[in-house]
């Protein structure tokens, strides 16, 4: 596990011992919030056809919110989905298999990238910040990389926007831009040029994220 896996350990273990199963161990400001980011994600499944089961990765899956809000929705039964959540944190992966015995869930290892997957998905796992020198641009290129390399319609993930930073109040800005990192979306696809010829970009559903969609 590299550093920067490390240090998301360390900012998450805390929160997971004080909220339980909540988005305030993941850090999310609301459910609405987490949610829409989930329908934003999903979006993927309208641009490709499917027929049949589809597998699904949701990578840093952390407390299986995602599969929650599938399952609730009937999206499990209705799009045949197979489902595997894979996260760094052991405490997530734990509480996510209490919560839901039925889905499989598992620690992230190198194994997971002998998969395939049809679809893989990431909820705001590139967006904290735990050093000024980390090269994120590297860190996610490779992450999206390997996950295109094993989904075979394609991949969504989901990342703090630059545009967010408007809304910090001043006294809290400091703080937030040394804690978070605020990405610019146009960066994001010139970086992902490489990894896929079909990029896709979802923005406006929440004034500080946007999504991007990498497609076979």
């Amino acid at each position: 596990m590299i550093d920067y896996e490390e240090k998301q350990n360390d900012f998450f273990t805390p929160l997971l011992k004080k909220h339980g199963y909540s988005v305030s161990a993941l850090h999310w400001g609301s459910e609405s919030s987490q949610n829409q980011r989930f329908i934003e994600l999903l979006k993927i499944f309208t641009m490709f056809d499917s027929a049949g089961s589809v597998r699904l990765l949701d990578m840093g899956c952390g407390l299986g919110h995602l599969y929650r809000f599938l399952k609730n929705h009937g999206l499990i039964e209705g799009w045949r989905i197979e489902y595997t959540g894979v996260d760094i944190n052991e405490g997530f992966i734990k509480e996510a298999q209490k919560q839901h015995p039925e889905a499989r869930f598992k620690m992230k290892d190198g194994g997971i990238y002998d998969e395939k997957f049809d679809v893989s998905l990431c909820s705001g796992i590139f967006n904290l910040k735990f050093a000024e020198d980390f090269d994120i641009d590297a860190y996610y290129k490779e992450e999206l990389s390997r996950l295109y390399g094993i989904s075979r319609r394609g991949v969504a993930a989901n990342f703090q926007s630059k545009e967010g930073v408007s809304m910090i109040p001043k006294r809290e800005l400091e703080k937030e831009l040394k804690r978070f990192y605020f990405h610019d979306e146009n960066r994001v696809v010139e970086n992902l040029t490489t990894v896929a010829l079909d990029i896709r970009i979802s923005k406006g559903y929440l004034p500080n994220d946007f999504t991007v969609y990498l497609l076979h």
